[in-house]
């Protein structure tokens, strides 16, 4: 059961990496760019810009270099990244929380834009923790971080947490593109759910479609901050139509959940693909989940053993003391409680597709009859209540070790049932 495991999770993290999605959609041929089904003369730009930012910059750049060259650019990312591209700057950034390089970067990525002539291209890659990779506050670094460990801490959606940090930052929220006088074509692996261009990235390259509204309902969260003396002035639709840019989703969460679900099949599973089964409260999502685990094993879905229910999607913790773990191994140490009287031969996993669940040195979590078996003398509570779940699958041999997967589209699990 374990070899299966780890060849699905291989397999759906394949399908999503960052050097294979961007060698499938964007190529060059007799000096035209490609990008999916659209062509680029690059004759007719004088400067050609990168800007590659997110967990997954590195591979997308190297990628990108590959086949064309450019005048200027930058790399932000929390990842190790030796690359050889030339006049590209490299900023060892931080996420969640934002760093000086994060705001550095930010500052290069305004000074491009304001220098840009309308024949210049800039050719943007996103992907998975962009949001805090890059930036440029209207506040003080340390408030900026503040409020916003505040909302990673106390249950903000990852759509309310990035109106916050678009009404608090001067690129932001389309802003960017005020700036830019040149042709712009964006790539973006996706970690949001719905792939909303307003939210990825906290809209680096698209219209808002948050509001005043929106955001004056969100502020009254944050009655500690003075976040509300603010106005909400990101891009217009209006705005952005007026401007030359062109967005791409090349990688998101469903793919990932398609390829398991391919995958699975091919091994002889009959397999029931949820969709964005993980979503809200990570203790509701718990209950859900294991609801439906239930109902399959009971055969009230109609599928046959054995089979897989394959889900995907990002849950939101309420961290109430520092202990270490992440959303993925919650949520698995959460279903363990209730698996303990299910029968049969099963697995149960949960995985963060970059690679790092949290604040752990792991990826996620696997809980299956040994995991179990092993927990038989641990106080499951406890470790629930400390938010210690990696110590918790450390004890019971339930850890997914971390790794560099080269992309970030939020998180995939899935239940085998023998």
């Amino acid at each position: 059961m374990r070899d299966l495991i780890e060849e699905a999770l291989y397999k759906a993290v394949y399908c999503v990496r960052a050097d294979k999605v961007c060698g499938n959609f964007c190529r060059m041929g007799n000096r035209i760019f490609f990008a999916g089904k659209l062509e680029y003369e690059l004759e007719r730009f004088k400067n050609k810009y990168v800007i590659a930012i997110g967990k997954a910059a590195c591979p997308m750049a190297k990628h990108m270099c590959s086949i064309m060259g450019f005048d200027d650019g930058l790399i932000a990312t929390d990842k190790k990244c030796d690359i050889n591209c030339k006049n590209i700057a490299v900023f060892k950034s931080s996420h969640p929380l934002s760093n000086e390089e994060s705001v550095k970067a930010g500052e290069y990525l305004i000074n491009l834009a304001k220098n840009s002539k309308s024949d210049d291209l800039f050719v943007f890659l996103i992907s998975g923790g962009a949001s805090s990779l890059i930036e440029k506050p209207k506040v003080k670094l340390d408030e900026y971080k503040n409020i916003v460990n505040y909302m990673l801490h106390n249950y903000f959606p990852i759509e309310e947490m990035n109106v916050i940090r678009k009404a608090l930052s001067q690129i932001k929220g389309g802003k960017l593109l005020r700036c830019i006088n040149g042709e712009v074509v964006s790539f973006v692996i996706s970690d949001v759910m719905g792939n909303d261009l307003s939210v990825i990235g906290s809209g680096l390259t698209y219209y808002d479609k948050f509001t005043q509204k929106n955001f004056s309902e969100i502020c009254k969260k944050l009655k500690d901050f003075d976040v509300c003396e603010f106005d909400y002035d990101s891009l217009s639709k209006d705005e952005f139509l007026l401007k030359r840019v062109t967005n791409h989703v090349i990688a998101s969460n469903s793919v990932a959940c398609s390829c398991l679900e391919e995958y699975f099949m091919s091994k002889g599973f009959n397999v029931l693909n949820l969709g964005l089964y993980m979503k809200g409260k990570v203790k509701w999502a718990s209950e859900m989940l294991f609801d439906t685990i239930k109902k399959a094993v009971d055969g009230n879905f109609g599928i046959k053993h054995p089979f897989v229910l394959v889900f995907g999607g990002e849950t939101t913790v309420e961290v109430k003391t520092e202990g270490r773990g992440g959303r993925c191994q919650h949520l698995a140490l959460l279903i363990a409680q209730r698996l303990k009287s299910l029968y049969g031969d099963f697995a149960f996993v949960s995985f963060a597709t970059d690679g790092k669940d949290g604040n752990s040195n792991y990826a996620g979590a696997i809980i299956d009859r040994c995991v179990l078996d092993k927990s038989t003398n641990l106080d499951i509570n406890y470790f629930i209540k400390t938010f210690n779940s990696s110590k918790f699958f450390e004890k019971t041999g339930g850890s997914i070790s971390s790794f560099d997967t080269m992309t970030n589209v939020a998180d995939i699990g899935f239940f085998v049932y023998e």
